[in-house]
């Protein structure tokens, strides 16, 4: 997902790349560790009780939301593919790619990356 880091942290959504690691599981658990990590460093709060927004609600965007919800978190979801019984099965919220980053604390993307799912043009103007 293209995200222009400093814009977003001007308008007080910071954001970060968090890199895929060989190993899926540990991937997805040592990536919201960073995003709870993260988001207590740039933002000075803990990450319990707020909205976090994941674009990709796959295998692993599903497993990232199971974990972020044990640390109290509501979760918002963008993914155009995903039916909405996943998302009730999970316990989430689908929004719009527009209602994506007002409405998140924080926000991670768990998508492949292929020129078929660059990021969505919808997210990246309401990024901007």
């Amino acid at each position: 997902m293209n995200v222009d880091i400093d814009t977003a942290t001007a308008r007080g959504s910071p954001a970060w790349h968090i890199p895929r690691t060989a190993a899926i599981l540990k991937s997805t658990e040592g990536g919201v560790v960073r995003i709870a990590k993260s988001y207590t460093e740039h933002v000075g709060m803990e990450i319990c009780g707020k909205t976090v927004g994941l674009v990709g609600l796959g295998a692993v965007g599903g497993e990232v939301a199971r974990r972020v919800k044990a640390f109290g978190c509501r979760v918002v979801v963008f993914d155009p593919y995903v039916a909405a019984a996943r998302a009730t099965e999970l316990g989430v919220e689908m929004v719009s790619v527009k209602a994506l980053p007002p409405s998140s604390s924080v926000a991670s993307s768990w998508r492949g990356s292929t020129a078929s799912t660059s990021a969505p043009t919808g997210l990246r103007r309401a990024c901007r």
